[in-house]
């Protein structure tokens, strides 16, 4: 496991912005998909389960994937993936106002998050952005 004092810079915002997308999709995923326990039909449950199998893979493939300390589409692929099955959902839940307001609720959380995260994705870093090692502790204090 890479040490944080041996991350560049580059490195560091990588890992930022691959943890900021995760913790969104946890989040979202267990709000969203946790209420799916207590429904009666199976066809409601579908989607919210989908969003918390998207949190679990997220979860797992930032703590235990090897991409989180560079830039990846793995994130902006698995929020694309929660609104598709809300989207799914809308189509299945057509007849259920509350379940079609959940859907969209959560439609509300997640398209916000994918366009911070393609803004993220895309956004010019610009020249005075570091790409070299930051000195170390001991370089600091040198005279």
């Amino acid at each position: 496991m890479q040490q944080v004092r041996d991350l560049t810079p580059a490195q560091i915002r990588d890992r930022g912005y691959n943890l900021m997308v995760t913790a969104f999709l946890i989040i979202g995923g267990l709000a969203f998909g946790l209420p799916a326990v207590s429904e009666r039909d199976p066809v409601d449950k579908i989607d919210d389960f989908a969003v918390l199998a998207i949190a679990v893979i997220a979860l797992v493939w930032y703590r235990w994937g090897s991409a989180r300390f560079r830039r990846s589409w793995m994130p902006l692929l698995l929020v694309m993936l929660a609104i598709a099955s809300q989207i799914v959902g809308i189509f299945f839940e057509a007849d259920d106002r509350q379940s079609l307001a959940d859907n969209a609720t959560a439609m509300l959380v997640f398209v916000p998050v994918l366009v911070l995260s393609l803004w993220e994705y895309f956004r010019p870093l610009g020249s005075d952005w570091p790409t070299d090692a930051a000195p170390t502790r001991s370089e600091m204090r040198k005279p």
